[in-house]
């Protein structure tokens, strides 16, 4: 029986730095619940299942698949590397962490790290940049030079866990957490209960500029579009009208970017089920797939954020409760037949 909470960190273990989804294991996803899986060459994945009605509207669900993290630019003696990031890794979580250099073979490396006594005074609190970055792999040049190609990619070393009341951490949460509960979610509804035709997006290279699920979107041609992402989990440190409360729920965004029938849509739906929705502005766009589904493919399109400490480091942070009542929530949106305004005949 499929659970929430292992298929999060089944997806969680498998390194997918932006630019190499395509190498992810097929096995770990459920593709025999669903009615069509494929794939195309950029690494999208596409899950398919489809309603009874013959007519139904195309429905996508979005959620990104791939991760932050860095690529070799430079081999250097005693097997050191230089490296740039992919996407925006943090890094004030880098020096001194360890990582996996994906070479012929898995190879784990460190970053290495400059002692406190030994840092210049005016650098204490100064952040390193990726080009300063050096990676220690314990090997020799010769030995590097064999393994490892200028451009293999990088990951944080992969580590999960449970913390207590339900939070659970693990590398690449952002954002192999909400893939997760869209695969979830969708794959336990029976036909009849589908008022549209879903196609589960598991898109690619979003943290490389969102370029997967514009070129999707546009394959797939939905009359709808619901990305999933993770949100900033409100915390001390952070401006409040930036973030939504860790087990307050999912949260919704409002944005010039985004569509507002189909936003205020969704907030009326989770109103007449009681179920909790945060909503956040993000004024004029979020910085996710959903802006782009719009824009590129002309397809209305929203954002539904699960929050999340820690984003973009190896120890993220969500709070299962968030995630199982946004799996109830996306099953309450996509199975009511006024969610894409009565196009459901």
């Amino acid at each position: 029986m499929l659970n929430l909470k292992e298929l999060i960190l089944s997806l969680c273990s498998v390194s997918t730095v932006s630019g190499s989804e395509l190498h992810a294991d097929d096995s770990l996803f459920p593709s025999d619940l669903f009615d069509k899986v494929e794939k195309d060459d950029m690494g999208n994945r596409y899950f398919y299942k489809y309603s009874s009605n013959s007519d139904a509207p195309m429905l996508l669900i979005d959620a990104h698949f791939d991760e932050v993290g860095l690529m070799v630019s430079e081999i250097l003696e005693n097997g050191f590397l230089r490296v740039v990031s992919v996407g925006r890794p943090d890094m004030r979580a880098l020096p001194a962490a360890p990582l996996t250099v994906h070479g012929k073979t898995d190879i784990p490396a460190v970053a290495a790290s400059t002692p406190p006594h030994l840092r210049a005074a005016d650098s204490e609190n100064k952040l390193i940049t990726p080009e300063e970055l050096l990676i220690d792999t314990g090997l020799s040049e010769e030995r590097a030079r064999e393994l490892i190609r200028v451009g293999d990619r990088i990951s944080f070393a992969k580590s999960a866990g449970e913390l207590l009341n339900g939070k659970l951490y693990a590398q690449g949460l952002d954002n192999k957490s909400t893939a997760a509960i869209a695969l979830y979610t969708v794959a336990k509804l029976s036909k009849d209960e589908m008022p549209y035709n879903i196609c589960v997006l598991l898109s690619a290279k979003e943290e490389g500029g969102c370029i997967g699920a514009r070129l999707a979107a546009k394959r797939i041609a939905p009359d709808g579009a619901i990305v999933l992402d993770v949100g900033f989990g409100a915390s001390p440190d952070i401006d409040s009208t930036k973030c939504i409360k860790m087990c307050g729920g999912a949260a919704i965004s409002y944005a010039s970017a985004l569509d507002r029938p189909l936003t205020d849509s969704i907030i009326r739906i989770a109103k007449e089920n009681a179920l909790r929705l945060q909503v956040i502005v993000e004024n004029p766009a979020p910085g996710t797939n959903a802006e782009y589904i719009q824009f590129a493919a002309g397809v209305p399109a929203v954002l539904l954020s699960l929050p999340l400490y820690n984003m973009h480091t190896p120890v993220e942070v969500i709070s299962m409760e968030d995630a199982e009542e946004m799996s109830e929530l996306l099953k309450v949106i996509i199975t009511d037949d006024s969610l894409l305004g009565g196009k459901v005949k």
